[in-house]
Protein backbone atom coordinates (compact mmCIF):
# COMPACT_ATOMS: atom_id res chain seq x y z
CA UNK A 1 0.00 0.00 0.00
CA UNK A 2 3.02 2.57 0.58
CA UNK A 3 4.05 1.69 -2.90
CA UNK A 4 0.82 2.55 -3.90
CA UNK A 5 0.63 5.69 -2.44
CA UNK A 6 4.10 7.06 -2.79
CA UNK A 7 3.57 6.26 -6.93
CA UNK A 8 0.16 8.53 -6.79
CA UNK A 9 2.14 11.45 -4.97
CA UNK A 10 4.82 11.43 -7.23
CA UNK A 11 2.81 10.75 -10.70
CA UNK A 12 -1.13 11.88 -9.96
CA UNK A 13 -2.04 12.65 -13.42
CA UNK A 14 -0.64 8.94 -14.37
CA UNK A 15 -2.97 7.67 -11.45
CA UNK A 16 -5.77 9.96 -13.04
CA UNK A 17 -5.21 7.90 -16.30
CA UNK A 18 -4.41 4.16 -15.32
CA UNK A 19 -8.19 4.61 -13.47
CA UNK A 20 -10.17 6.31 -16.54
CA UNK A 21 -7.99 3.57 -18.93
CA UNK A 22 -9.14 0.65 -17.23
CA UNK A 23 -12.37 1.58 -16.08
CA UNK A 24 -13.88 3.21 -19.08
CA UNK A 25 -14.03 1.35 -22.93
CA UNK A 26 -11.14 0.40 -24.58
CA UNK A 27 -12.63 1.73 -27.65
CA UNK A 28 -12.92 5.08 -26.51
CA UNK A 29 -9.33 5.62 -26.63
CA UNK A 30 -7.84 3.01 -28.61
CA UNK A 31 -6.88 4.95 -31.59
CA UNK A 32 -5.45 7.68 -29.68
CA UNK A 33 -2.61 4.60 -28.68
CA UNK A 34 -2.19 3.00 -32.01
CA UNK A 35 -2.44 6.05 -34.39
CA UNK A 36 -0.14 8.99 -35.75
CA UNK A 37 -1.57 11.32 -38.49
CA UNK A 38 1.20 12.04 -39.95
CA UNK A 39 2.41 8.81 -40.58
CA UNK A 40 1.30 7.56 -44.10
CA UNK A 41 1.67 3.94 -43.75
CA UNK A 42 1.83 1.10 -40.65
CA UNK A 43 5.48 0.86 -38.44
CA UNK A 44 6.18 -1.81 -35.95
CA UNK A 45 9.03 -0.90 -33.64
CA UNK A 46 11.01 -3.20 -31.65
CA UNK A 47 13.79 -2.98 -29.12
CA UNK A 48 15.96 -5.21 -26.66
CA UNK A 49 16.46 -4.00 -23.29
CA UNK A 50 19.62 -5.53 -22.21
CA UNK A 51 19.34 -4.45 -18.31
CA UNK A 52 21.51 -7.72 -17.15
CA UNK A 53 24.40 -10.32 -17.95
CA UNK A 54 21.55 -13.31 -19.09
CA UNK A 55 20.55 -10.70 -21.25
CA UNK A 56 23.63 -10.11 -23.01
CA UNK A 57 24.77 -13.78 -23.12
CA UNK A 58 21.46 -14.01 -25.19
CA UNK A 59 22.96 -11.07 -27.96
CA UNK A 60 24.63 -13.54 -30.29
CA UNK A 61 21.32 -15.81 -30.76
CA UNK A 62 18.89 -13.29 -30.79
CA UNK A 63 20.75 -11.01 -33.16
CA UNK A 64 20.91 -13.84 -35.72
CA UNK A 65 16.82 -14.55 -35.23
CA UNK A 66 16.38 -11.23 -35.89
CA UNK A 67 18.72 -11.01 -39.39
CA UNK A 68 16.69 -14.47 -40.53
CA UNK A 69 13.74 -12.31 -40.22
CA UNK A 70 14.78 -9.06 -41.17
CA UNK A 71 14.20 -6.86 -38.20
CA UNK A 72 16.90 -4.15 -37.25
CA UNK A 73 17.02 -4.55 -33.45
CA UNK A 74 18.11 -1.17 -31.27
CA UNK A 75 19.44 -2.09 -28.70
CA UNK A 76 19.41 -0.12 -24.90
CA UNK A 77 22.54 -1.37 -22.60
CA UNK A 78 23.62 0.68 -19.48
CA UNK A 79 27.39 1.66 -20.62
CA UNK A 80 28.82 -0.48 -17.42
CA UNK A 81 27.12 -3.70 -19.21
CA UNK A 82 28.68 -2.48 -22.44
CA UNK A 83 32.11 -1.97 -21.02
CA UNK A 84 32.24 -5.17 -18.80
CA UNK A 85 31.54 -7.18 -22.12
CA UNK A 86 33.11 -5.09 -24.85
CA UNK A 87 34.67 -7.58 -26.74
CA UNK A 88 31.47 -9.58 -27.50
CA UNK A 89 29.85 -6.13 -28.55
CA UNK A 90 32.52 -4.86 -30.61
CA UNK A 91 31.98 -8.52 -32.19
CA UNK A 92 28.66 -8.10 -33.11
CA UNK A 93 28.72 -5.09 -34.37
CA UNK A 94 30.70 -6.15 -37.07
CA UNK A 95 28.34 -9.34 -37.64
CA UNK A 96 24.76 -7.18 -37.04
CA UNK A 97 23.39 -4.11 -38.00
CA UNK A 98 22.71 -2.60 -34.59
CA UNK A 99 21.35 0.37 -33.50
CA UNK A 100 22.67 1.46 -29.65
CA UNK A 101 20.14 3.88 -27.46
CA UNK A 102 21.53 5.71 -24.48
CA UNK A 103 20.75 3.66 -21.38
CA UNK A 104 22.38 5.24 -18.97
CA UNK A 105 25.59 3.98 -17.44
CA UNK A 106 24.99 2.68 -14.05
CA UNK A 107 23.37 -1.24 -14.23
CA UNK A 108 19.80 -0.79 -12.78
CA UNK A 109 18.93 -4.21 -12.68
CA UNK A 110 20.12 -7.57 -10.71
CA UNK A 111 18.64 -10.92 -10.68
CA UNK A 112 17.46 -12.51 -7.34
CA UNK A 113 15.78 -16.00 -7.54
CA UNK A 114 15.37 -15.70 -11.51
CA UNK A 115 13.56 -12.37 -11.31
CA UNK A 116 14.77 -9.20 -12.32
CA UNK A 117 14.48 -6.97 -9.93
CA UNK A 118 14.65 -2.97 -10.07
CA UNK A 119 18.23 -1.71 -8.06
CA UNK A 120 18.23 1.97 -9.44
CA UNK A 121 15.90 4.19 -10.07
CA UNK A 122 15.69 7.87 -11.37
CA UNK A 123 13.09 8.41 -9.17
CA UNK A 124 15.30 7.89 -5.59
CA UNK A 125 18.38 9.58 -7.43
CA UNK A 126 19.65 13.11 -7.16
CA UNK A 127 19.54 15.49 -10.12
CA UNK A 128 23.32 15.89 -10.73
CA UNK A 129 23.40 11.71 -10.47
CA UNK A 130 20.87 11.34 -13.12
CA UNK A 131 22.41 13.82 -15.46
CA UNK A 132 25.84 11.92 -15.03
CA UNK A 133 24.03 8.69 -15.38
CA UNK A 134 23.10 10.37 -18.81
CA UNK A 135 26.77 11.20 -19.64
CA UNK A 136 28.83 8.68 -18.81
CA UNK A 137 26.15 6.44 -20.89
CA UNK A 138 26.63 8.49 -24.19
CA UNK A 139 30.68 8.78 -23.07
CA UNK A 140 30.29 5.10 -23.59
CA UNK A 141 28.72 4.69 -26.94
CA UNK A 142 30.81 7.73 -28.31
CA UNK A 143 34.25 6.81 -26.84
CA UNK A 144 34.22 2.90 -26.49
CA UNK A 145 32.10 1.82 -29.62
CA UNK A 146 32.24 4.92 -31.48
CA UNK A 147 29.19 5.69 -32.31
CA UNK A 148 27.27 9.04 -32.22
CA UNK A 149 24.02 8.26 -30.44
CA UNK A 150 20.65 9.87 -31.01
CA UNK A 151 18.23 8.35 -28.94
CA UNK A 152 17.49 7.37 -24.87
CA UNK A 153 15.64 5.42 -22.90
CA UNK A 154 15.98 6.23 -18.95
CA UNK A 155 16.21 3.20 -16.77
CA UNK A 156 12.30 2.02 -15.60
CA UNK A 157 10.91 4.75 -17.68
CA UNK A 158 7.90 3.69 -16.91
CA UNK A 159 8.64 4.93 -13.35
CA UNK A 160 9.48 8.46 -14.94
CA UNK A 161 7.02 11.67 -14.06
CA UNK A 162 6.71 14.98 -16.37
CA UNK A 163 8.77 16.76 -14.49
CA UNK A 164 11.73 14.06 -14.36
CA UNK A 165 11.30 14.06 -18.10
CA UNK A 166 11.30 17.80 -18.86
CA UNK A 167 14.89 17.46 -16.88
CA UNK A 168 16.69 14.23 -18.77
CA UNK A 169 14.90 15.46 -22.15
CA UNK A 170 16.81 19.02 -21.61
CA UNK A 171 19.68 17.00 -21.64
CA UNK A 172 19.76 14.89 -24.42
CA UNK A 173 18.88 17.50 -26.54
CA UNK A 174 21.81 19.31 -25.35
CA UNK A 175 24.23 16.12 -26.38
CA UNK A 176 22.58 16.32 -29.98
CA UNK A 177 19.96 13.41 -29.61
CA UNK A 178 16.82 13.83 -31.42
CA UNK A 179 14.42 11.11 -30.05
CA UNK A 180 13.86 9.47 -26.63
CA UNK A 181 11.57 6.33 -25.85
CA UNK A 182 10.74 6.76 -22.65
CA UNK A 183 6.99 7.16 -21.86
CA UNK A 184 4.34 4.81 -21.60
CA UNK A 185 0.09 5.61 -21.98
CA UNK A 186 -0.02 9.05 -19.84
CA UNK A 187 1.66 10.84 -21.80
CA UNK A 188 0.44 9.23 -24.99
CA UNK A 189 -3.36 10.15 -23.39
CA UNK A 190 -1.87 13.99 -24.09
CA UNK A 191 -0.59 13.96 -26.80
CA UNK A 192 -0.10 11.31 -29.36
CA UNK A 193 1.94 7.60 -29.44
CA UNK A 194 4.70 9.61 -31.73
CA UNK A 195 4.96 12.97 -30.87
CA UNK A 196 7.70 16.10 -31.61
CA UNK A 197 7.73 17.77 -28.16
CA UNK A 198 9.89 20.84 -28.66
CA UNK A 199 12.36 19.81 -31.14
CA UNK A 200 12.44 15.79 -29.63
CA UNK A 201 10.55 13.46 -31.12
CA UNK A 202 8.91 11.26 -28.21
CA UNK A 203 8.33 7.05 -29.51
CA UNK A 204 6.01 5.97 -26.45
CA UNK A 205 6.18 2.62 -25.87
CA UNK A 206 2.74 0.43 -26.48
CA UNK A 207 0.28 -0.87 -24.55
CA UNK A 208 -1.99 -3.92 -24.85
CA UNK A 209 -4.56 -2.98 -27.05
CA UNK A 210 -7.57 -4.60 -24.71
CA UNK A 211 -5.56 -3.02 -21.34
CA UNK A 212 -4.31 0.03 -22.27
CA UNK A 213 -2.95 0.67 -18.85
CA UNK A 214 -0.60 -2.10 -19.52
CA UNK A 215 2.34 -1.89 -21.33
CA UNK A 216 3.17 -4.85 -24.02
CA UNK A 217 6.16 -6.09 -22.61
CA UNK A 218 8.20 -8.96 -21.19
CA UNK A 219 8.70 -7.49 -18.26
CA UNK A 220 5.01 -7.31 -17.23
CA UNK A 221 3.90 -11.02 -18.33
CA UNK A 222 6.98 -12.57 -18.18
CA UNK A 223 9.58 -11.36 -15.40
CA UNK A 224 7.64 -12.52 -12.35
CA UNK A 225 7.21 -15.67 -9.49
CA UNK A 226 4.55 -16.95 -12.20
CA UNK A 227 5.74 -16.73 -15.86
CA UNK A 228 3.02 -16.02 -18.25
CA UNK A 229 3.99 -16.69 -21.36
CA UNK A 230 0.21 -18.07 -22.58
CA UNK A 231 -1.14 -14.17 -21.44
CA UNK A 232 1.77 -12.79 -23.53
CA UNK A 233 1.01 -14.62 -26.16
CA UNK A 234 -2.21 -13.97 -26.16
CA UNK A 235 -1.81 -10.00 -25.77
CA UNK A 236 0.61 -10.61 -28.94
CA UNK A 237 -1.70 -11.65 -31.29
CA UNK A 238 -4.34 -9.17 -30.38
CA UNK A 239 -2.18 -6.47 -31.26
CA UNK A 240 -1.13 -8.28 -34.58
CA UNK A 241 -4.88 -8.69 -35.06
CA UNK A 242 -5.52 -5.35 -34.17
CA UNK A 243 -2.69 -4.06 -36.66
CA UNK A 244 -3.76 -6.09 -39.66
CA UNK A 245 -7.83 -5.32 -39.01
CA UNK A 246 -7.65 -1.76 -39.02
CA UNK A 247 -5.99 1.43 -40.07
CA UNK A 248 -4.36 1.59 -37.17
CA UNK A 249 -0.40 2.28 -37.92
CA UNK A 250 1.82 2.30 -34.89
CA UNK A 251 2.96 -0.08 -32.72
CA UNK A 252 6.25 0.04 -30.86
CA UNK A 253 7.17 -2.70 -28.04
CA UNK A 254 10.15 -3.33 -26.43
CA UNK A 255 11.17 -7.22 -24.48
CA UNK A 256 14.18 -7.93 -22.37
CA UNK A 257 16.78 -11.17 -24.40
CA UNK A 258 16.47 -13.26 -21.36
CA UNK A 259 13.02 -13.08 -21.22
CA UNK A 260 11.84 -14.22 -24.51
CA UNK A 261 15.03 -16.25 -26.11
CA UNK A 262 13.45 -19.29 -25.74
CA UNK A 263 9.81 -18.34 -26.37
CA UNK A 264 9.06 -19.50 -30.10
CA UNK A 265 6.02 -17.80 -30.57
CA UNK A 266 7.48 -14.24 -29.61
CA UNK A 267 9.23 -14.58 -32.90
CA UNK A 268 6.34 -16.11 -34.91
CA UNK A 269 4.78 -12.48 -33.97
CA UNK A 270 8.45 -10.85 -35.18
CA UNK A 271 7.86 -12.75 -38.30
CA UNK A 272 4.76 -12.25 -39.02
CA UNK A 273 5.14 -8.22 -38.12
CA UNK A 274 8.39 -8.14 -39.70
CA UNK A 275 6.57 -6.39 -43.30
CA UNK A 276 5.80 -3.36 -41.29
CA UNK A 277 9.89 -3.48 -39.44
CA UNK A 278 12.04 -1.77 -42.44
CA UNK A 279 13.23 0.61 -39.82
CA UNK A 280 15.23 1.23 -36.43
CA UNK A 281 14.22 3.68 -34.08
CA UNK A 282 16.93 6.06 -35.28
CA UNK A 283 15.51 5.38 -38.61
CA UNK A 284 12.29 6.06 -37.97
CA UNK A 285 12.65 8.79 -36.12
CA UNK A 286 14.28 10.39 -39.20
CA UNK A 287 11.92 9.78 -41.32
CA UNK A 288 9.13 10.78 -38.51
CA UNK A 289 11.75 14.45 -39.09
CA UNK A 290 11.02 14.44 -42.93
Amino acid sequence: MRNILKKIYLNPFRAFVYVLLKYLPNKIFKKRFFFNKKLDKKYFLISFDCDVQEDIKCLPILLSKLDEIGIKPSLAIPGELIENNITLIKDLMEKHNIEFINHGYYIHTEIYDNISVSTKSYLDTLKDKILKDIELGHKVLADKLKLKPKGFRAPHFGEINFTLRKMINNKIKELGYYYSSSTIYDYIFLNSPVSDNDNLIELSVTGCPDELYKILDSWTFLNSGIKNSEEFKNKLNKCKELFFSSDFNYINIYVDPSHVINEKYFFDFLNDMSRFSKYNLTEFANEYIK
